[in-house]
């Protein structure tokens, strides 16, 4: 082989491991990113869990109030995180 050859193998090695370490970089990230989102939601699943076993007894609402009551709650709380 002449030295070209085998400096441009060694070019091409080298461009190949940069590549592989940033995506294994992005991907850790990624992982990271999911994680606090996982964290988040079963943070708010527990609090939608809370609430929605919370028996108002001042008030006798229907099914369908209890539920539009989480709905909106749900798109009130997303909308607050937004805004963050």
């Amino acid at each position: 082989m002449e030295k070209n050859e085998i400096l441009q193998m060694i070019d091409t090695v080298t461009k190949s491991l940069d590549l592989l370490v940033d995506t294994q970089r992005k991907t850790q990230e990624f992982m990271k990113e999911q994680l606090n989102v996982n964290k988040a939601l079963i943070q708010r699943i527990k609090k939608l869990e809370v609430e929605a076993n919370v028996v108002k007894t001042n008030e006798s609402a229907g099914v369908n109030d209890i539920f539009q009551n989480m709905i909106d709650r749900f798109n009130k709380e997303r909308d607050n995180e937004l805004k963050k």
